[in-house]
């Protein structure tokens, strides 16, 4: 599924965490990683920015261990500037298949990585983004203390996928069936009617809707028992606003990862990205994977 990926790390507690469980992402098929670090400059003077680079690359020496030991090949690099251009470049230039990066969920808000960094990869990824979830609490000294989601230990355990049928969602679902033929225990479709525009059509076609699309569900379903007959799928059909609706679904459920698209129907640049896929991936419980529409050159969107 991923071979090469890019740990794009600030050496916080949470992204330590993820270096330390990296060993979940072997079953995804990962062999290679590369931990990416970038420093800014603005600001800062040259005699700085060298003391921090020996400092950075000494921990992140340390980090390539834990992976080394993990069984991963290994490297680490240092960059200058926005990490979400370098990533996406050196992402694209040397064909890493994904980038990994380390969430608080619900307090990504307060999170400065998640918060200013995570973020801006999120909104400019050229290559699918793995969100692994991480929970963090304070110890007596105050200090942040991180540990990986239990559910993040094999991602494959349970998936859900939120489709809203658009041509994003079609891209992403190749990745929940990579996921079943990496062997997924369970799955679980969903499809949400969004209310708002029923209201203002005044529902009289939402059973016909609903027909059709409770169709295109069980059509995605048998695609992935075509794939393996093991696989448990369930199907649901939702009716409220989309971004609830997911989350509540997740809540329930507690899945290993959540795949869907960055962008949905009707969207305007990164609209849906903040309206749909970055409130799933700021609150959910777990961790997620959000597929881009299509790669994008450095110089901006096709």
């Amino acid at each position: 599924m991923f071979t090469k990926l890019i740990i794009a790390t600030d050496l916080s507690p949470a992204s330590t965490e993820v270096v330390s469980g990296a060993a979940a992402l072997s079953l995804l098929g990962t062999k290679e990683i590369l931990l990416l670090q970038c420093i800014r400059t603005l600001d800062a003077t040259s005699a700085a920015i060298s003391e921090t680079e020996v400092k950075i690359k000494k921990m992140l020496e340390e980090e390539e261990a834990v992976l080394k030991q993990q069984g991963f090949k290994t490297s680490s690099e240092v960059v200058f500037g926005s990490i979400h251009q370098e990533v996406n470049r050196i992402a694209k230039e040397r064909d890493y298949q994904a980038i990994v990066i380390g969430s608080h969920g619900q307090t990504l808000a307060k999170d400065i990585f998640l918060g200013s960094v995570a973020s801006e990869i999120i909104q400019s990824a050229h290559k699918p983004v793995l969100v692994v979830r991480v929970e963090a609490t304070d110890d007596e000294k105050g200090d942040q203390v991180c540990k990986l989601s239990e559910n993040c230990r094999d991602f494959r355990t349970s998936v859900l996928f939120p489709t809203d049928f658009s041509l994003n969602a079609d891209k992403a679902f190749p990745y929940v069936e990579k996921i079943v033929e990496s062997g997924a225990e369970s799955v679980t479709l969903l499809h949400v009617q969004d209310m708002v525009y029923f209201e203002e059509s005044k529902k009289q076609e939402l059973e016909q809707v609903n027909e059709i699309d409770r169709k295109r569900l069980e059509d995605l379903s048998q695609r992935l028992k075509n794939i393996s007959e093991n696989v448990d799928i369930k199907i649901q059909l939702a009716h409220g606003k989309p971004s609830i609706e997911i989350l509540k679904k997740a809540q329930s459920i507690s899945p290993s990862l959540i795949i869907m698209g960055s962008q949905g129907k009707g969207y305007v640049k990164e609209l849906f990205l903040g309206s749909v896929s970055h409130t799933v991936c700021r609150q959910a419980n777990t961790s997620v994977l959000l597929v881009p529409f299509e790669e994008k050159d450095d110089g901006g969107e096709k």
